[in-house]
C-alpha cells in the first residue's frame, strides 16, 4: 500500500471511531512507515467537543474567568485539538 492509501485509511478509521463526537478538521501530522514491523504509524489531528470542569463552570457562575480566557472559549466552541497514532499493516 502506498503512503496515500495508507492515510486515507487512517482518517476514515478517526472518523468512523470517533463518529459520536463528530470529529472536524482531520488533518495528517505525520506519517512512518516502520519497516521492522511493516506498518505505517499514522498520526490524525482534529476537534472534538469537550465538557467543562467543574472548575470552569464555577468560575464562569462566579464571574472569575478573564475575558481573554472567555473570547478563547468561545471562539473553540468548546471543542479541544486531539491526536490519535493509527497503526496500520502494510500486508
Amino acid at each position: 500500500m502506498d503512503v496515500k492509501e495508507a492515510v486515507r485509511k487512517a482518517k476514515h478509521y478517526v472518523s468512523d471511531v470517533f463518529a459520536d463526537e463528530a470529529p472536524g478538521d482531520l488533518t495528517l501530522e505525520e506519517v512512518v512507515f516502520d519497516d521492522e514491523e511493516n506498518v505505517w504509524r499514522i498520526t490524525v489531528g482534529f476537534f472534538r467537543p469537550v465538557l467543562k470542569t467543574a472548575a470552569q463552570r464555577a468560575a464562569e457562575a462566579l464571574g472569575l474567568a478573564d475575558t481573554a480566557t472567555q473570547r478563547a472559549l468561545e471562539t473553540l466552541e468548546g471543542l479541544a485539538r486531539s491526536y490519535k497514532i493509527v497503526t496500520i499493516s502494510d500486508d
